[in-house]
């Protein structure tokens, strides 16, 4: 009877350490998952592949606007295509630094037109 009480006692502290094992595992996932996903994040961003699809994907953006119709149609594209072209940090070719700054002053006009006319309309 003596064996078997050492024996279930044995077993509880066992199950106590698998537990706190697992636990300290589940602890140092926590801990460092954030850390680990941060860094494959960074180097994904900074890899050729990233870069070369983000630079097709703004020129397939340029050709849209460019066969954009109506100012109606260009103002509604040019705030996505600027979300675009401010989401990506990386180098840009010269004719999309070029096309950048042209939205961007676009953009600029359309938001001085709306201030002046929202002015003018509050003191009509």
């Amino acid at each position: 009877m003596k064996y078997v009480g050492i024996g279930i006692i044995a077993l509880i502290l066992v199950g106590f350490a698998l537990f706190g094992l697992n636990y300290a595992g589940y602890a140092n996932f926590a801990f460092f998952a954030p850390k680990y996903a941060a860094v494959q994040n960074q180097i994904f961003h900074h890899s050729p592949e990233y870069t070369h699809g983000m630079i097709q994907q703004l020129d397939q953006a340029k050709a849209q606007y460019i066969l954009a119709r109506t100012p109606a149609q260009k103002a509604a594209m040019r705030s996505v295509i600027m979300d675009e072209f401010e989401a990506y940090r990386g180098p840009l070719p010269p004719d999309l630094q070029r096309f950048y700054k042209k939205m961007r002053f676009e953009q600029d006009q359309a938001e001085a037109g709306l201030a002046n006319h929202s002015a003018g309309g509050a003191n009509s």
